[in-house]
């Protein structure tokens, strides 16, 4: 081939005339990321952590939480994961879905290592500088949480 072309440039001849992306595209846009937060035994309560800060304009793709161990379940006493976004400089939460480890909860907390999905829409995106947080709050007396892993996927715009 013998002239060199910048790498942007490279990449964009990789897409084919449909407009699909290359798989090049895809692997530097796509990124997934592991994030685990300790075991927590508070009781009534609500606690936050951040689970990323955006380095670049992104869309979420999906968010889902693995248990290390089982969650009882329990009517009234239980914890809700809200998945929030923020301004990273101290503003309001933006919500953007949650789960709860109720009995007849709308999720799967009371199996270890069972994937919880929140529904993430096409419109859920964090500009560059927000973060992506996990919010605990939990309910009457509240329920014990194994360590618990946060995969996220996004794409960066």
């Amino acid at each position: 081939m013998g002239d060199y072309q910048d790498m942007s440039e490279r990449l964009k001849t990789l897409a084919d005339g449909a407009g699909k992306q290359s798989q090049a595209d895809y692997a530097l846009r796509h990124r997934r990321r592991s994030v685990v937060t300790p075991a927590d035994a508070l009781a009534a309560d609500t606690h936050s952590v951040v689970l990323m800060r955006a380095e670049k304009d992104l869309r979420l793709i999906s968010v889902v939480a693995f248990p290390a161990a089982d969650v009882t379940a329990h009517a009234s006493n239980y914890a809700t994961i809200d998945i929030n976004k923020a301004d990273g400089a101290g503003g309001a939460l933006t919500s953007i879905d949650d789960l709860n480890t109720a009995s007849g909860g709308d999720a799967a907390f009371d199996d270890a290592h069972a994937a919880n999905a929140f529904t993430i829409v096409t419109t859920d995106t964090l500009d560059e500088g927000e973060v992506l947080i996990a919010e605990v709050t939990k309910a009457a007396s509240g329920v014990a949480l194994p360590d618990m892993t946060y995969e996220i996927e996004y794409e960066l715009l």
